[in-house]
């Protein structure tokens, strides 16, 4: 498999975002603290190398057939339903494209496996 060498991304704010910008909006010291235990959540993707990846519309600038990405943003146990994984690749000069939707879960750790070998591609 090629990837960065086991390189783990962290990906922040509307889940994973590569450090985009942040929300500046106030919180009171010591609230987020208080109320939020961050738990390390990550998520391995098999993908062709070659593949653009979007995560929760964000694209990502990993390359190689895996592909890991994590984030301490969850707390443990906090779940976050439909998050949406966007792969897509050149094949025959077309764009094809799969998605998947997800439910991340704060400490958890998932995989997901891309294959654009089969017939269930949606072409774009």
């Amino acid at each position: 498999c090629g990837g960065e060498g086991g390189a783990t991304t962290t990906y922040y704010g509307g889940g994973y975002d590569g450090g985009y910008a942040q929300s500046t909006r106030f919180v009171p010291a010591g609230t987020y603290a208080a109320t939020v235990t961050p738990a390390k959540t990550k998520l391995t993707l098999h993908v062709p190398a070659e593949a653009k990846v979007t995560l929760a519309g964000v694209s990502t600038k990993q390359a190689g057939e895996v592909r890991e990405f994590s984030t301490d943003r969850l707390s443990a146990g906090q779940a976050w339903q439909n998050y949406t994984v966007h792969v897509e690749v050149v094949r025959d000069g077309k764009t094809v494209a799969q998605d998947k939707q997800i439910t991340l879960t704060g400490g958890a750790q998932q995989e997901l496996s891309f294959d654009f070998g089969g017939e269930q591609v949606a072409q774009l």
